[in-house]
């Protein structure tokens, strides 16, 4: 049986459930570069330039495991519809994505064409949002049982399936954007981690007194808001390793004051997407975090969700 991993925010072999599960079989990696999302007002050059240079370090990361990276261009629909016919597959596994109206409407289309051609699409929860959650009682409990689960496997090998065209790593100009040279990014897992570490033991210390001034934001707070909101590490290994961190720490030393804001913004909500209004779009979707003077997903890194 053959799977597509439909890759979007989770761009990792890391903690990676649909990954996991299409490991024993032959499946296709696929990611979608879709032009009615990079095309959005609450779209930036930036985050292409994070999203390739992320692409660039997984499809390494594939490779080694003996996988391989595919990438197309076209709405999800269409492309899903032009590769079941290069090359029949079963099912279509991949995470939840919590993202704008776009992307909710973009994911019913996808679940409407597999049923229709008999295709399983299956999505996997990767965050703290609840989806058609009647009550707020208990969510928080639940939250915390998700993030204290252990890490899905890293598949050792991967069988890939062979002679589909790709489209590799597709620049801003080809959507009529303007180049964003992403010099001060690091891209991949290695990255992450290294980000995470520094944070964890040494750049935080600074965070309650320096996270909101511009001056010493970029340094002071995480700069893990791109790495949350592309999936380059996983929400649960983030949490995890923030807790075994805390408890190295005398008293929690200064990431009890990140502690006490870690899940906001999974807090339930109505989803804005069922509402039409996509004015009403993640943060980190709106910008680049990270930058010097923002606190958008510095300050606020580790609300893992949304």
């Amino acid at each position: 049986m053959t799977t597509v991993v439909w890759l979007k925010r989770d761009l990792r072999v890391t903690d990676h459930r649909p990954l996991i599960e299409a490991s024993t079989g032959p499946l296709i990696c696929l990611y979608i570069y879709e032009p009615s999302l990079i095309q959005a007002p609450d779209y930036d050059p930036c985050h292409l330039a994070y999203v390739n240079g992320c692409l660039d370090a997984l499809a390494r990361e594939l490779e080694a495991r003996g996988g391989q990276l595919l990438t197309r261009v076209g709405e999800a629909v269409d492309v899903l519809a032009r590769l079941h016919h290069e090359h029949p597959f079963e099912r279509i596994l991949s995470h939840q994505e919590t993202g704008n109206y776009l992307t909710f409407m973009r994911d019913r289309q996808v679940r409407r064409w597999a049923r229709q051609r008999g295709v399983e699409f299956r999505e996997f929860v990767q965050d703290g949002v609840v989806r058609g959650l009647k009550s707020r009682d208990g969510w928080a409990a639940q939250w915390d049982a998700q993030m204290r689960q252990a890490p899905s496997p890293t598949p050792a090998r991967l069988h890939a399936v062979a002679g589909l065209g790709s489209a590799g790593i597709v620049r801003a100009g080809a959507f009529g954007l303007v180049p964003y040279d992403g010099g001060e990014m690091g891209f991949g897992h290695q990255a992450a981690v290294d980000t995470l570490e520094a944070f964890l033991t040494h750049r935080g210390e600074r965070y309650q007194s320096e996270m909101s001034s511009p001056l010493t934001a970029e340094t002071a707070c995480s700069r893990m808001s791109p790495v949350i909101a592309y999936g380059v590490l996983s929400r649960r290994t983030i949490f995890q390793r923030f807790e075994e961190r805390r408890a190295e720490v005398a008293d929690g030393g200064f990431l009890h004051h990140v502690d006490d804001r870690r899940h906001d913004r999974d807090e339930p909500r109505e989803f804005e997407a069922q509402r039409g209004d996509n004015r009403h779009v993640r943060r980190d979707e709106r910008g680049c975090a990270g930058r010097a003077g923002s606190r958008r997903g510095a300050s606020h890194w580790l609300r893992i969700g949304a």
